[in-house]
């Protein structure tokens, strides 16, 4: 938990799933509550939180959506 606090990454590997992991980041409204989150899955061999163009794409998204929903 404190990692997902630090990063604002979270991570799941092969728990709803076999063979599938998953991150997912949070989507902020202008006041910067959370609101829903922008989530990205798929083989366990190609999604990690060590990902940096993974992350960078998931918060670029993120942002992108702030204030929009």
């Amino acid at each position: 938990m404190a990692r997902i606090l630090a990063t604002e990454v979270a991570f799941e590997n092969e728990e709803s799933r076999l063979g599938r992991a998953a991150l997912a980041v949070p989507v902020r409204e202008r006041s910067a509550n959370v609101i829903g989150e922008l989530c990205l899955q798929g083989a366990v061999n190609r999604i990690s939180p060590d990902s940096v163009d993974l992350v960078k794409f998931l918060k670029d998204g993120a942002q992108a959506l702030r204030g929009l929903l």
